[in-house]
């Protein structure tokens, strides 16, 4: 399990053409994708604001007991899983716009494999320090979704770019509404 999960990985990163082209051809189902894949880099935000608390490198919002950091890393993964979510969405909506019938699987596939740089370099969070490095990781994602969305949707290369932007700018706007209803229930 482990050793397929680290393969796509570095696959993904070091040689995305080919791996777009392995995932469309030879897909892996998608409880392998969710179970083997995006759930455990979700997690990986969870754990570096967890750390971070722990460390004193990432501030506590109030003051409370030790479990704080457990519900700051908690709370991370779900965000995480959740934007992962968002993004599934605004990919199969917007995909809607380039070709006639994207699946929700190659939605699916899209977001999980390409969200893999920002969800590793997600894990520098803990450290203040390396703050830039998730940037980093989110650039190397849109060129992941760029990549992948001509492979697994058809979306003509040309169309690629407007479609990575428009996903970028539709799921930052409903994850700052998702982030503010999640800050308002925070208050409560």
């Amino acid at each position: 399990m482990a050793g397929n999960m680290t393969a796509r990985i570095i696959g993904v990163i070091a040689h995305p053409q080919v791996e777009w082209r392995r995932i469309r051809t030879q897909p892996p189902p998608l409880r392998d994708v969710l179970l083997r894949h995006a759930l455990p880099l979700c997690l990986v935000p969870g754990m570096a604001a967890g750390i971070g608390a722990l460390t004193g490198a990432v501030a506590m919002p109030l003051e409370g007991p030790a479990i704080e950091p457990l519900r700051l890393a908690v709370f991370a993964s779900l965000c995480a899983t959740a934007g992962l979510a968002v993004l599934v969405a605004v990919f199969r909506v917007l995909a809607t716009l380039f070709v006639p019938a994207p699946r929700w699987s190659d939605a699916f596939r899209l977001a999980a494999y390409g969200s893999t740089p920002l969800l590793l370099a997600s894990a520098f969070m803990a450290v203040p320090a390396m703050a830039m490095v998730p940037l980093i990781g989110a650039l190397h994602s849109c060129y992941l979704y760029y990549g992948g969305a001509h492979t697994l949707f058809g979306i003509a290369e040309d169309d690629c770019a407007e479609f990575v932007a428009l996903s970028a700018l539709g799921s930052g706007a409903a994850l700052f509404l998702l982030g503010a209803a999640a800050g308002s229930y925070a208050v409560l």
